[in-house]
Parts: C-alpha cells; structure tokens; sequence
C-alpha cells in the first residue's frame, strides 16, 4: 500500500508563489507578511507553509509566538548523488528509477540511459543481492526507515554494503525513497579474516599438547583449554573470571603463602612491564583425584593495541623429573658398583687415564691421582706393551660391538709382575673415541693353568710306569685267565689254587659297573666281527664298593679257518687320570663361566645407558644370557596398570610370546611382580601356580625369573627357561637380576630420550609456525 501525501493535491502554481516570494526576501517572512504579497487568504498561506515545511523545502524559526518562514538551504539531493562515494538510487513511489549517481553505474556496469524511469524490480543487480531487499524498499516508500547488511555477488565481483532506505518527499511532493549503498567490504573482509584467525588460534590452543591458559589485562582468566584441564583435573567453568595466581595457588600442593605472594607479585609486574618477558615457575600440584604432578609454567605477555595479556603455557615435567631423579641415583649406583667390583676399570681416551675404579688402585699399587698422570701402557711390562698400543688405540670398533680380548702382563708399583686379562670397549663421546678397559686378574687362573700343565706331564711320565692288567677269554670254554696286575685292578685276592685261577666270562663282567656293561658287549662283538683292535673307558666296582675307571682295549684271534678263539684284553686304572681330568674340566669350566658372566656384566653396564638402539641392545644382551646359561629361552616382560606384555624375547615366536603377555594378575611373570623377589621352579609343567599348559605346549621344564625395577617399584619381569630339569645356582639368578637392573636402566633411558624428542619437535614445530 502507498502513501498518499497532502502536499500532492496543492496547486503547484500557489506553492511556486509562496517559494519565488521568500527567495525575494532570504531574511524570512511570517505568514501575514506572505499572504500580503501574494495576496492569499492568510489561513491558505498557512496551510502551504506546513506542507513546504514538511516536505523539506522550507525552514521555519520562531520568535515568540510568531514564526518566520525561509527557504531551506539545504543542498539538494540531485546534487549530493554523485558527491558521495557511496551508491545512491533514487526511487519514486512506483519504484521507479529517477536517478542514480555516478558509483551505481559503474558498479553495475550501465549506462545512465539504459535504467532511469525503469522499475527497480527490472534490474539483475536487484536480485544480485543477499538478502533481497524490495519488502525493504516498499516499507521506506510507507515511512519506515530501515538499514540492512548485504552480499553483492555476480561474475565479477562479491562485495558486502550497509544498505540504508530513507523515505522521502520530492519537490514536487511526490513520497519516494533514497537507497544508500555503503562499500563495507574491506571491513567486512577484515572481520571474517580476524574471526577465522581467532576460530584458528582457538583451534590450536584446544588441539595443543601443551596445557594455555590466557588472562585479560588485570590477570583474570579468559582461555583455559582442555589440555590444562587434563592436567590439573580442574574444570575451565571453576576457573574463568578468576586471577590466574589465584587458580596457581589453588592446584598447589603446599599451600604456600609466600609462595603465592611471589607468584602474584611476579605476574603482576609482568603485566605492568613495557617489554615483552616471561617468568617460568615449576609447581607441584595435587589433582582432585589426589595424584601430584609437577607443571613447568612459562608465562609470557602478548601485546595488543592498547594494554597486555598473559599467556601460560603449562608442561606435565612429571616424568623428566621422576627420570633425572633415577638417573641420579642410576648413576650413582653405577659409580658404586664399579667402585666396589673386584675387576679393575678405567676409562682411556687418546693416551691418558680419564678415569679409574678402587679395584685398579688395588691391582697396580698406583693411587688414582698417580694413575691419571700416567699412560696405560705405563704399567704394562715392556715385552707386552707394543701388543697393548695397537690392540687399544689400532683397533677401533664400532661402538655397541663385544669388547675385544687380550692377555698380557703388568708390572706394579712395588715392582712385582702380574698376568691380567684386558677387555676393551670403545664408545663415543661428544664425538671422541673413548676407550673402556676392564682389566681381571688372571694371576691365579695362570698358576692353576700351570699347575694343571705339570701335573699332566708327571702323569703322562708316570703312566708309563702304572700296572696294567690283561686277561685272555676262551671263546670256546667261556672261560678266563687273569693276570696278577687284573687282579689288583679289581680289587679280588688271586685265587692261590690254581684250579680256581680261571672264571667265567659272566662272573667277570658282574665288576663292570651296570650302565657300562653294554660297552664291553659292544666292543667284544666288534672285535668279533674282524673290525680290529678296540678301546673303551668304562667303570668298575670292587667288592668294597669303591669305583674306578679303566681304560680297555681288546683284540681277536682267529684261526685259519676265521673262526674266532680268543679275545685278549689289557685293562689300564686310569682313575686318578680321570679325576685331574675332570677337575681340570671343572676348573676350566668355571674360570670361562665366571669370564663369560664378567663380560656380560660389563657388556650390559657399558652400553645400557648410551645404546643407540634399544630393540639392538636387548636382542644382543638376551642372546648372551641365554648362551651363558645355556638355557632354552629368555623373556624380558614390562608392567602396565592392565597386563603384562613381552617386549623382548630369545628362543620364543610371535605366537609364545603373545601367550605369554597376560592379565596383570596372572602366570609365572605375576607371581613375582607384587613382592619383587626373584622366583625359582624347578619343574613349571607340574606346577600349579605357573601358566603350566603354556610351559608344557613349548617344552619348558624349570624356571628362574628376576623382577626389573625401576625407582624400587617393580616394572617387568626377566626369566630364564630350560627345557629340562635345571638346577638353582646363586650364580646364576644375580647375574639375571644385575642384567635386569641393566635392561630397565637402558629401557627407561630410550623412553626418556624419545619424550625429549618429541617435545623439542612440537617446539620447533610451534616455533616456525610462529607461535
């Protein structure tokens, strides 16, 4: 519906009277003074005059009661059109095109020709428009002013306007209205770009790792991200709106008064400083659920346009302290082992001592400072030393290799010569060669080596001089003839008849201990079946229970036809040859058990801490262990709160080893973890506390496990497995469990290692995002 306005049914010709009057007196005239000179009724001028006045063409200044009339000095709307940079369209009552200026046709790309006196609704830039606004233009031609945002969009350009609709009255008192475009696009730009910055910045403080938390310009809390939240299990809606030392003092654990003065004071005078700067704090905290973590917290200012805000950027350091706490005491633990070993340990570099342990000072008579100013080969006695320079400084191996061997001799201090056994191992440090040499007595194993040497050349002397029996057997009788020195042998008195001087075969094997009556059996048929002499060693026991050891050898005769007559025997009491044997084999044994078990000490010592490569370094140490205990497999198993799992393995494949990973509260590995004492089983497939039906599936007989501890909380566990009956041996289960203490050393170093990693990534991460 249209308005319809008074002025449109004045007379156009009156109206242009009373406006050529008051142009002729531009100091105003009252509505008698009007009427006079028009000579008009006074109440038809006054009627005129508030219709002039309305529409805008007329102003009108009281004085008293009296109103003085002037024409209006306002300029005209023709001649603002193209004054303005802003898009103007001028629309009559009919919505039909009276004038546009300048920036509307080159908006549109239109000559001025081609739109006047044409309805606004014909034009494409009308529709072109979001939202559409002709209900907006209608309501301005009804009186109602309006303003509206709106996207311009076609081929060629997208452009945001502020649209204003202004109802107004024409000179000829006709109503229209006035359209204003306002190019708000550069703004409206800008405000999308700073609300998708703000929606970006807002994304990467939610999605950070790092606990943020962000106060205005007093210090109150504006952004508290989910990070933060996680790690101090302090909910955002308990935090905004409160002084950032305020939420510091309510995690704290000690609730520290000075403490929180500090903290306050400090952020404060960050706020009123003029630099950018930041304060770092470490906090212990305490969780709503009673766990203590320690934050790292770096606040640092951000400036803005008038003032500053605070930006904390919280880090969980829970674990890098708790592992340079271990490392601590891992390290000097390691310092006492090695102060305490028995084996003399030094570490070389170049030429010189670096450093050495108690037990070298013991070995060489040298204190540790005389030993530092020396060379290694200072004490190597001269026949060895051009041996010891070339099997340390000539050979350089690659770091995590065994350490290689040698034997040599060292002259002491007070001058006496000694025999030492060298391992040397090379590792790499701040990008030099470092040498670790332990050095082992060998002074003892060397004179049992020798004595060992002259006993066996005053036996091999001696022996040709010992008694040896023989005895001929009578195939045919069954019977046999005994030498006097047999008779010795087996311990029976010579029979002084000779009648009974011969016995028969049966009642002489009966002295052939029972498990090696068959060997004798065997080598009568071999000889008896012409494969030449044969020589057995077997046992024997007298009639006073006593054992010996015998060494026979026999050989047939045979007729001419090839018939078998007799088979003689020499017998030969090797006893005390067998014992040196055996206790030569023994000793030897244990001189090379105990070596190996040194070298796997050291081996593990040297490279727990500096491995490269931590699946490497187990494989090599489990393999090692499994060789010197000679067992069927080893397990390193680790601990999380709901199982237990194999992380590293020897003799087992993928499908053992995911049998074995088991709930936290069951098998062999669990029935350690909650003592932390090592555990023996001698036979796991009778077992009923061990996951017998596993053992039994894969062959395993006994057991013996360690736990592997870390910060003396019980991580994993470590355990041998043999598939026979294996028996307990103290040696065994403490060199296990110092090769466990190794492994976890070694297993929490690399987790340390890869946190490091990880967080100096997310650093230079942040840092080339600029952040």
């Amino acid at each position: 519906m249209v308005l319809k306005h008074p002025i449109m049914n004045a007379n156009r010709e009156e109206l242009a009277s009373i406006k050529e009057v008051l142009k002729a007196n531009p100091r105003g005239m009252n509505v008698l003074e009007i009427a006079k000179a028009i000579n008009m009724h006074r109440q038809s001028v006054a009627k005129y005059m508030e219709m002039l006045t309305i529409s805008g063409q007329v102003d009108v200044k009281a004085f008293g009661p009296s109103k003085v009339y002037y024409l209006s000095q306002r300029l005209p709307i023709s001649a603002i059109l193209n004054i303005s940079s802003d898009v103007i369209i001028k629309l009559d009552k009919n919505l039909m095109i009276m004038d546009v200026n300048d920036a509307f046709l080159k908006l549109i790309k239109a000559e001025r020709d081609e739109i006047l006196n044409k309805n606004i609704d014909s034009l494409p830039f009308i529709h072109q428009l979001d939202p559409a606004i002709l209900s907006n233009i209608v309501e301005a031609i009804n009186g109602k002013e309006s303003v509206v945002e709106t996207l311009y969009k076609n081929m060629d350009a997208e452009k945001f306007f502020n649209v204003k609709f202004i109802p107004s009255v024409f000179e000829d008192g006709q109503p229209g209205v006035i359209i204003l475009f306002e190019d708000i696009t550069d703004r409206k730009l800008m405000d999308m770009a700073i609300k998708a910055n703000e929606k970006k910045l807002r994304g990467i403080i939610e999605q950070s790792f790092d606990g943020i938390m962000i106060t205005d310009k007093h210090g109150i809390v504006i952004e508290y991200n989910r990070s933060l939240q996680q790690l101090t299990g302090v909910n955002k809606d308990d935090v905004l709106g409160k002084y950032i030392w305020d939420v510091l003092f309510h995690i704290m654990e000690a609730k520290d008064e000075s403490v929180y003065r500090k903290i306050k004071l400090e952020l404060k005078d960050l706020l009123k400083n003029d630099r950018e700067t930041y304060k770092h704090h470490e906090l212990e905290i305490v969780r709503p659920d009673k766990s203590k973590r320690t934050l790292q917290i770096i606040t640092s200012l951000i400036r803005t346009e008038n003032s500053y805000l605070l930006c904390s950027i919280a880090r969980d350091v829970t674990e890098r302290i708790q592992m340079e706490k271990a490392l601590r005491e891992r390290d000097e633990k390691l310092r006492v082992l090695i102060e305490t070993m028995q084996t003399g340990l030094a570490i070389h570099q170049g030429e010189r001592f670096i450093d050495v342990n108690n037990a070298l000072e013991k070995m060489t008579g040298y204190s540790r400072d005389e030993l530092l100013s020396m060379k290694f080969w200072d004490i190597v006695h001269p026949y060895y030393r051009d041996m010891v320079k070339e099997h340390i400084l000539g050979v350089h191996q690659a770091e995590g290799q065994a350490p290689s061997t040698c034997e040599c001799r060292i002259v002491t201090k007070n001058g006496d010569i000694r025999w030492v056994e060298l391992n040397v191992g090379h590792v790499t440090y701040e990008g030099e060669q470092w040498n670790i040499i332990s050095c082992v007595d060998a002074q003892s194993r060397k004179e049992v080596n020798d004595a060992l040497k002259e006993k066996q050349i005053n036996f091999n002397s001696a022996k040709h001089f010992s008694s040896f029996g023989s005895w001929k057997w009578d195939i045919k009788s069954n019977k046999m003839d005994l030498s006097d020195e047999t008779y010795n042998i087996l311990g029976i008195q010579r029979p002084k008849n000779s009648k009974d001087v011969l016995i028969d075969r049966e009642k002489f094997l009966n002295v052939v201990h029972p498990d090696d009556r068959d060997k004798i059996a065997n080598s009568a048929e071999a000889v008896l079946q012409k494969r030449g002499k044969q020589s057995e060693r077997l046992r024997i026991i007298r009639p006073d229970g006593t054992e010996r050891v015998i060494r026979v050898e026999e050989e047939a005769i045979f007729d001419k036809s090839g018939n078998p007559m007799a088979i003689y025997g020499v017998w030969h009491d090797v006893t005390e040859y067998n014992h040196l044997e055996e206790e030569r084999d023994k000793l030897a044994a244990r001189l090379k058990e105990s070596a190996d078990m040194l070298s796997a000490i050291v081996y593990a010592t040297e490279n727990a801490m500096s491995t490269p490569n931590l699946d490497e370094f187990l494989s090599s140490v489990l393999n090692r262990l499994v060789h010197l205990v000679k067992a069927k497999s080893i397990v390193l198993l680790l601990r999380d709160p709901d199982r237990i799992y194999v992380r590293a393995g020897v003799g087992v494949d993928d499908l053992v080893r995911a049998r074995l990973s088991t709930p936290a509260t069951k098998g062999f590995s669990c029935m350690i973890t909650p003592t932390g004492e090592p555990l023996y089983i001698e036979d796991a497939q009778s077992e009923p506390r061990a996951n017998n039906t596993v053992f039994k599936e894969i062959g395993v007989r006994s057991m013996l496990g360690v736990p592997v501890k870390h910060r003396g909380e019980v991580v994993g566990v470590l355990h041998v497995e043999w598939g026979d009956v294996h028996p307990y041996k103290k040696e065994e289960q403490d060199v296990l469990q110092v090769i466990a203490d190794r492994c976890g050393a070694a297993i929490m170093n690399t987790m340390l290692y890869e946190r490091t990693k990880k967080l100096m990534s997310q650093a230079r991460y942040k840092v080339s995002k600029g952040f």
